[in-house]
């Protein structure tokens, strides 16, 4: 696993912010995937991000696949929903 590319890492953290959250607070890591099986979501590569809240353990993976914001799509609501507990 290597860590989230900068610009990704900038709209985590003002994403973060908006929330109350301290982005310190937060590790993200990434792990590709390269494309493989029979399926039609399997002919692309995708990447799996781990986001982790350090303080309480709390921890979420998110498929990233192409024409997907994560961020935005998944992990924003996982933060408003309360799945890393409170700020």
């Amino acid at each position: 696993m290597k860590p989230l590319p900068s610009s990704e890492r900038e709209t985590l953290d003002q994403v973060l912010v908006a929330y109350d959250y301290s982005p310190d607070d937060f590790e993200a890591t990434v792990e590709e995937h390269a494309p493989g099986g029979d399926g039609p979501i399997d002919m692309w590569s995708f990447r799996t991000v781990t986001v982790r809240r350090k303080r309480t353990g709390h921890r979420r993976r998110y498929r990233d696949l192409p024409g997907t914001v994560w961020i935005i799509d998944r992990f924003q609501l996982d933060l408003v929903a309360g799945l890393f507990g409170r700020p």
